[in-house]
């Protein structure tokens, strides 16, 4: 479990108060963008964040996307730990939040039927390889979830929005990389991978990777 609370940004703050002004309600990231102004490129980072930190529990949908016509959506919640003790958020005071034991996400069921002109079911071409390379600096284990979310979430938007949505998603991938904590680079002792690898030595790495300087023989 990590101890260590997130960075209290404005936008961190935006976030975590969209989140415990209904904690028993699971959401997902097209509604806290719109409950709390934040572009996605800049929201999702921020739920990868908490829910590195255990603040946030998250889970996909618990349904048939062929039976409902889109894909199934992955929902956020407020945990325990979460609703603990934190930095007192500025702005209107909150209702004391209690959280729920209902499984999340398992009670979205709307279903898509007409969409009015100029909003499709499916990505634009464009949006559809801008969410391609915006998953590629993330970890690879992560890739697929990260895609599957942001294409269910830009479904059945305007052909424009789908655009935006996925280019702001482009613009937070390595924030996102960041938040997520499981590249290699941050996995692997800088020694050992700069001894596996063949990387350059870094200050104070040794020969034999207990430090000390490196002595040039004389032949």
């Amino acid at each position: 479990m990590n101890d260590t609370g997130p960075r209290m940004t404005l936008a961190t703050q935006a976030v975590l108060r969209a989140l415990i002004e209904d904690p028993a309600a699971d959401q997902y990231g097209l509604e806290l963008s719109a409950a709390t102004g934040l572009p996605s490129g800049t929201l999702h980072p921020i739920l990868a964040r908490l829910e590195t930190l255990e603040w946030v529990d998250s889970a996909w949908e618990n349904l048939d996307p062929h039976k409902v016509g889109r894909p199934r959506r992955r929902y956020y919640r407020i945990n325990e730990r979460g609703l603990g003790p934190r930095p007192r958020l500025p702005g209107r005071s909150l209702r004391t939040p209690t959280s729920s034991n209902r499984p999340i996400a398992a009670h979205r069921r709307d279903v898509v039927n007409e969409l009015p002109p100029g909003f499709i079911r499916t990505p634009t071409p464009s949006a559809a390889a801008l969410i391609a390379l915006s998953v590629l600096p993330l970890p690879a284990e992560s890739r697929d979830r990260w895609s599957d979310e942001y294409r269910a979430e830009i479904f059945g938007l305007h052909r424009t929005r789908q655009v935006a949505e996925a280019a702001s998603a482009l613009a937070g991938a390595f924030t996102l990389r960041s938040a997520l904590k499981t590249a290699y680079s941050e996995t692997m002792p800088t020694k050992r991978r700069a001894r596996g690898q063949g990387m350059a030595c870094p200050v104070g790495c040794g020969e034999d990777g207990r430090g000390g300087r490196r002595v040039r023989r004389s032949r």
